[in-house]
């Protein structure tokens, strides 16, 4: 079974968020790596950027196609995962909760994570196992 760790909300199109005190770490979740296949290259938003919610903040190109990633929440890009553009793109496959996260926000409509997905919800649209 996959991983869902239960701190964590969810989107139904496969992201996930940890929230740290104003700021929310942004990543896709192992379920989307396993259905995307092997990462081979990553665009991700420049930092500094503010952007709203459901936003286009870059793709995930695999061998078989890209996949947009837009943003789940409104805020400023404060961060990003520079090791997966620079060719290290396996850890969204490998370790997508740690080394694989995309990039991180200034939160700024914080409420808005209010309407992400409990664990317990994203597991029963998966199938997915809660950690």
């Amino acid at each position: 079974m996959m991983e869902v760790p239960a701190a964590y909300r969810y989107t139904p199109t496969h992201m996930w968020v940890r929230h740290e005190e104003g700021h929310a770490v942004v990543g896709l979740t192992e379920s989307a790596s396993a259905e995307r296949g092997l990462a081979i290259f990553v665009e991700l938003p420049v930092p500094g950027e503010t952007l709203a919610a459901g936003s286009y903040v870059g793709y995930i190109e695999t061998a078989e196609r890209e996949y947009e990633l837009r943003t789940p929440l409104s805020g400023r890009v404060s961060s990003i995962n520079t090791a997966l553009e620079r060719g290290e793109a396996f850890w969204l496959h490998e370790r997508p909760y740690t080394q694989g996260w995309l990039f991180t926000l200034e939160l700024t409509s914080p409420e808005e994570l209010e309407a992400l997905w409990s664990a317990e919800r994203y597991e029963a649209y998966t199938g997915a196992s809660g950690k």
